[in-house]
């Protein structure tokens, strides 16, 4: 992506190498002001590499694990940073394996992914594989939606959110993975796109994950309610109220207030 021009969409204006994010795919025009968000770009792998990652997702969906691996690491060896056959390796190796380590998973999602420059072709499989292998991929819930939301156009990124987040969400046993990062990408990718079934596992869990005292009733734990009333309950409203679309505000606003509300009574009561 670098040795290629980049002009901007609002003048024309060439933008350098030096004000573009290739990891994000974005740039700010310093001439017109303009955010620009360029488009991904098609494989550049040769059409070996893009036989064997398809052998590989094929297989891999089969459960063919070892037939998978195989493809995959044909893949790396010509692509070597090829995130869905990385991500078929790793997960053969601490899922599969008859000496299982989770480290290579680790590695992908925390040193790999954040990274990565995705082409159309690999982030599409990628994601397909995240969703099919999705409780594994929980774990890893801030790296791939920080990737997602940043890297993806807003409508694509909501899809793929809609199909990962309610079920990550609801399955959470903490807070734990609500951190600013996670809560900072929702409200970002909130701005722009609808992501209503989200909202609901978010505004659900605040009564129905297991740490909140509106379940457990401890709100003589004092310390503990404040904690999740500032890291939880206030940050999720945050999102809601970035909400764009009206119709859908006006629905879930007043029930998170009204959430809230009782939150706030059992804390100072």
């Amino acid at each position: 992506m670098e040795a290629e021009k980049h002009l901007c969409s609002g003048c024309g204006i060439q933008i350098p190498p030096s004000a573009i994010n290739f990891k994000t795919r974005r740039a700010h025009c310093e001439f017109c002001g303009q955010d620009i968000l360029f488009p991904k770009k098609s494989s550049t792998a040769s059409p070996n590499a893009i036989h064997a990652l398809n052998e590989a997702t094929k297989f891999f969906l089969q459960k063919n694990f070892d037939s998978a691996k195989s493809e995959a690491e044909t893949v790396v060896s010509m692509v070597a940073n090829n995130v869905p056959a990385l991500y078929i390796i790793a997960y053969y190796n601490a899922f599969v394996a008859p000496v299982k380590k989770r480290d290579a998973l680790d590695h992908l999602f925390n040193e790999v992914l954040p990274e990565a420059e995705l082409e159309i072709e690999e982030e599409e499989l990628f994601k397909d594989l995240v969703l099919k292998t999705i409780l594994h991929t929980c774990d890893y819930h801030e790296q791939i939606i920080s990737k997602i939301v940043e890297y993806d156009d807003p409508k694509e990124a909501a899809d793929f959110v809609e199909q990962f987040s309610p079920y990550v969400i609801t399955k959470r046993t903490n807070t734990e993975w609500f951190t600013k990062e996670v809560a900072d990408k929702y409200r970002q990718l909130t701005r722009t796109a609808d992501i209503p079934k989200t909202w609901y596992a978010l505004l659900l869990s605040i009564s129905k994950n297991p740490q909140s005292p509106l379940l457990t009733g401890e709100f003589y734990l004092k310390t503990k309610t404040a904690n999740y009333y500032a890291n939880y309950v206030l940050p999720i409203g945050e999102i809601l109220e970035n909400i764009s679309n009206a119709e859908l505000k006006n629905k879930f606003l007043p029930v998170y207030k009204k959430t809230r509300a009782e939150y706030e009574q059992k804390m100072n009561g």
